[in-house]
């Protein structure tokens, strides 16, 4: 049996004002976040190779986010640095995914990552490239250890439409949560096996003020492809709100099934 302890202390945000002379300078916004983390995970089963995992790191996640030019198409740019300080830590109880080290290795004291975004906006259908953090149920930048992974390619997000999110992607590296490179191998939760394309598009429509249908679809060339199936439904009772969130996940082999045969139903 294993047992994990994390705690996290995120320090207040420190926002930084712009000088507002237009959209671009006027929207936008600076932000500096500091994070303090210890995990403890303690290996308790017979002939484990490790006694423990413990380590204690501090963070520092530097964000700059400009408003859009004007004009029908409207540019802008982001820009995310990150820091990763290691406070405690040694080869035997390393691994903690904190740091970029191993058991037997503890790895360097610091990693940073630098990373930007370039931004166009037509209407409310908004396209960015570079480094980005996405949040959908088929791809999930996790906020779980020291320093968020940060995703390199395309997405294109659309609300143009009433009562409908459309959003599509594509990513071809990333910069896991605790390494200062980007790679081109993207890696599934569940499967060892890779691939250097990531393909999404899903969509939301609000078909009334309590309930919201959404569809996804996703593939790591090669290796998987996923259909999620959404419903979220929210109804006010005096000063509460009761919420239900229902997802169905279908996945299977894709291309040349680096991982084998995949079959969410078994």
């Amino acid at each position: 049996m294993a047992h994990a302890c994390a705690l996290t202390c995120v320090a207040p945000i420190l926002v930084l004002p712009c000088i507002a002379q237009a959209d671009f300078l006027g929207d936008s916004s600076t932000t500096l976040s500091l994070r303090n983390f210890y995990f403890n995970r303690d290996f308790r089963q017979d002939n484990a190779p490790q006694s423990k995992r413990e380590e204690w790191a501090q963070g520092f996640m530097f964000n700059a986010k400009s408003g859009y030019t004007e004009g029908p198409v409207g540019f802008g740019v982001d820009l995310n640095a990150a820091l990763g300080v290691k406070l405690d830590s040694s080869a035997a109880r390393a691994g903690t995914g904190l740091l970029p080290n191993a058991f037997g290795n503890a790895g360097p004291g610091e990693y940073s990552d630098l990373s930007g975004v370039f931004k166009a906006k037509l209407s409310k259908t908004e396209i960015k490239v570079g480094g980005l953090m996405p949040k959908s149920p088929v791809v999930l930048s996790s906020d779980a250890r020291l320093l968020p992974p940060l995703f390199n390619g395309v997405a294109l997000t659309s609300t143009d439409v009433d009562n409908l999110m459309i959003d599509v992607g594509q990513f071809r590296s990333v910069n896991y949560r605790n390494s200062s490179g980007n790679h081109d191998d993207l890696r599934t939760a569940n499967y060892s096996a890779s691939s250097d394309r990531f393909d999404y598009a899903g969509a939301a429509y609000t078909l009334s003020p309590q309930l919201t249908a959404s569809f996804w679809r996703a593939e790591l060339e090669n290796v998987y492809q996923q259909n999620y199936y959404g419903l979220l439904a929210t109804q006010t009772l005096g000063r509460w709100t009761l919420g239900g969130n229902l997802g169905y996940f279908d996945s299977s082999e894709a291309g040349a099934q680096r991982a084998g045969k995949i079959d969410s139903a078994d």
